[in-house]
């Protein structure tokens, strides 16, 4: 079995920590919404629980497609060829803009099957608006995606880590104003986060 020598772990670490923190990020969000929507009470939680489970399994699909930008930039860096990195680039973002509009439409009307899950009626009506609103989002997701897997495949790895710290941060702040109306604005519970 080989070893990495210890440049070469220094060099892994110093490229995954990142990552890392970025992905733990990204699962941040979650658990800050489910926190804050707890404070509402038991059927939104509920509601947020089922809704967002949903979610994820369409929104994985879109994610899991973007991931191939990173090996291919990375490939074409490898050998020399920096000016594919841009078609890479621009051809990624076309699909994962257009997967994104697919993924998107598709959750909006997918929530529709919670309805199904024998769930309370104010449980799965809340569930279904809340995946709905959501499913919104999967279009700047994919976006972001796009962008993050190009410059992960350059080996710069901060600025995704630093953009997704920022997000959790107006996440707290926007979740803060809209589902408990403060500041003025109107005071949407579930729908608010």
């Amino acid at each position: 079995m080989i070893f990495p020598s210890k440049l070469e772990f220094k060099g892994i670490i110093r490229i995954a920590t990142p990552v890392v923190i970025g992905q733990v990020g990204h699962m941040m969000m979650g658990v800050v919404d489910s926190v804050m929507i707890g404070q509402v009470g038991a059927a939104p939680l509920a509601a947020a629980a089922i809704g967002h489970g949903l979610f994820i399994l369409v929104l994985i699909f879109g994610i899991g497609v973007s991931m191939a930008i990173s090996p291919l930039v990375a490939m074409t860096v490898g050998s020399g060829s920096q000016k594919s990195t841009g078609v890479i680039f621009r051809q990624g973002l076309l699909v994962n803009t257009l997967l994104g509009v697919f993924l998107s439409v598709g959750g909006y009307y997918l929530a529709d099957i919670i309805g199904f899950l024998d769930q309370p009626q104010d449980v799965g009506r809340l569930a279904i608006e809340y995946m709905q609103i959501l499913s919104l989002s999967i279009i700047p997701v994919m976006i972001f995606q796009s962008y993050r897997q190009f410059i992960e495949g350059l080996a710069i790895m901060k600025p995704p880590m630093i953009i997704t710290i920022l997000a959790n941060l107006v996440n707290v702040f926007v979740n803060w104003v809209l589902i408990f109306g403060n500041l003025g604005a109107p005071e949407l519970g579930l729908a608010g986060a």
